[in-house]
Parts: C-alpha cells; sequence; structure tokens
C-alpha cells in the first residue's frame, strides 16, 4: 500500500454486526438480517478502490493500520416538516443519531466488510480506530445519503 491513504465511499444502510442467537442443532444465525448485504456492499466497494489504488498488488500482510469511519444514517421522517418549509428538518430533530445502532455494532460489521474485501487480511491489523455516527450534513466528511466514508491507512509493520 502507498503511503497515501485509501478512502473508499460505500453507499447503503450501515448495518451492525449483532448478537447470534441459536436456532437449534447448534446453528447459530446472524440476528440483523442487513449485516450480510452490508458486508458485501463494503467488500465489494473496498476492492474496487483498493485495485483503482493498487492494480493487482497484494496488502501488506504485516501491516498494522488506522481506520477513520464516518457512518451516515439516515434521517426518521419524523425529523423532518411537512409542507414547503425553508428548512426541512424540525427544530426540535436531535443533531446526532444517539440511537441504534450502535456504533461498536457498526464498526465490527464494516471491518468484517473491508477483511472480507482483502484490502487488509484480518481486521486484527487495525490497531487504532475513530469513528463517528452522523446525520447527513452533520460532519465535515458525512455524505449525503446512507452510508460510510472508510480511511484506511498503513501505520507500521509487525
Amino acid at each position: 500500500m502507498s503511503a497515501d491513504p485509501l478512502v473508499v465511499v460505500v453507499h447503503g444502510k450501515p448495518a451492525p454486526q449483532g448478537s447470534k442467537r441459536l436456532v437449534g442443532q447448534g446453528h447459530l444465525i446472524e440476528s440483523s438480517a442487513g449485516v450480510k448485504p452490508w458486508r458485501q456492499t463494503v467488500a465489494f466497494a473496498c476492492r474496487d478502490a483498493w485495485r483503482t489504488a493498487n492494480g493487482d498488488q497484494l496488502p501488506n500482510f504485516k501491516a498494522a493500520y488506522a481506520v477513520a469511519l464516518v457512518f451516515t444514517m439516515a434521517r426518521p421522517l419524523n425529523h423532518y416538516r411537512s409542507g414547503k418549509a425553508g428548512n426541512p428538518i424540525r427544530d426540535g430533530a436531535p443533531a446526532i443519531p444517539a440511537v441504534t445502532p450502535d456504533l461498536d455494532k457498526l464498526i465490527r460489521s464494516t471491518l468484517d466488510g473491508l477483511a472480507d474485501s482483502g484490502a487488509i487480511v484480518n481486521d486484527s491489523r487495525v490497531v487504532e480506530i475513530a469513528a463517528v455516527k452522523t446525520y447527513p450534513a452533520g460532519h465535515l466528511d458525512a455524505l449525503d445519503v446512507p452510508g460510510v466514508v472508510i480511511t484506511l491507512r498503513e501505520i507500521g509493520q509487525t
């Protein structure tokens, strides 16, 4: 990986890596139905960004990484005014999404998707992380639609 960070924009509804539940015969299933499609979406976007930035070069198997994640969540409909008001967001609408899904579970599913992409060997290689959960226009790196901006930076070797 070059000294420049890999920046990946993933569009879609971020899904948490939730708890697993036992369904009998020792089979565990993911409690969040959206986690598999989210991880696949993240993996596809990361794979595409990796190829664009690095061609056929493989990731450094001994690298340690810093990751920054900016999750943009969709505002619920009750945050919006009805009619043709100048500002469509209600005055009392929260500025930040301090509601489910949990940020740590969003991080888990997204890092697993990043590892699934092959851009990093395993999410255990991430040694530094910064994460934000916001609404559109609530953060400098927020998207206009739901999704995540992933910034992956190699910071050392093990």
